[in-house]
């Protein structure tokens, strides 16, 4: 699998994108949205907030892992990272975050049933 964007629809019918590693893992997610072309225009905004170091806000979990939100311009929250162990390792994550969405296409998925069907 190559890196990519995925516009992808929850089970409560909402809206969201992942960008998923070149291994399949998804590196980064957005907060769900109410349309898919809402969605489309998150992944544009993701890819100018990675530009500014002031619109990435480290994070560390109750459970002891970290984890990264970006922000943008006016400070509302646009995705989050997957979590990692230790400070190194989110350093080394927004890297590959950094360079894998600056070039990764995008794909809609949400023409598929929704995260979380089974059926």
């Amino acid at each position: 699998m190559s890196a990519r964007f995925e516009i992808v629809q929850g089970p409560d019918g909402k809206f969201l994108f992942q960008l998923r590693g070149n291994d399949g893992s998804v590196l980064l997610h957005s907060l769900s949205c109410d349309s898919k072309i809402m969605a489309q225009n998150e992944v544009l905004h993701a890819r100018n907030s990675l530009r500014d170091d002031t619109r990435l806000v480290e994070h560390s979990a109750d459970d002891g892992t970290s984890f990264f939100v970006i922000k943008d311009r006016n400070g509302s929250a646009i995705a989050r990272s997957a979590h990692v162990g230790s400070s190194n390792e989110l350093a080394a994550l927004i890297e590959l975050v950094r360079s894998t969405a600056q070039h990764a296409p995008l794909v809609d998925l949400a023409k598929r049933k929704p995260l979380g069907t089974t059926n």
